[in-house]
């Protein structure tokens, strides 16, 4: 995705952090990414640059309203079920 150490920062300071639903669920206590983290932040880039809701890119604030509004689809119990019924 090409997306830096920098702007995942900010986005986990500025958007997870704020959506309370998806921070719950993204924290692990380690140092690195794991799959449902990625996941997230990888939303959160679609949703920043236009691949979701008809091409519009959205700002940090529609991005934390969307990811609000689709908290009981993000969680990682439903990304775990996704992945294994897709053979992931």
């Amino acid at each position: 995705m090409g997306i830096g150490r920098t702007t995942i920062w900010r986005w986990e300071e500025k958007i997870i952090r704020l959506v309370i639903a998806i921070l719950q669920e993204y924290q692990t206590g380690h140092d690195y990414l794991d799959n449902y983290q990625r996941f997230i932040l990888a939303a959160i880039y679609a949703l920043k640059n236009g691949y979701v809701e008809s091409g519009r890119k959205m700002s940090n604030g529609e991005v934390k309203a969307y990811l609000r509004s689709k908290r009981g689809e993000l969680t990682r119990e439903q990304f775990e079920n996704w992945r294994i019924n897709n053979g992931l």
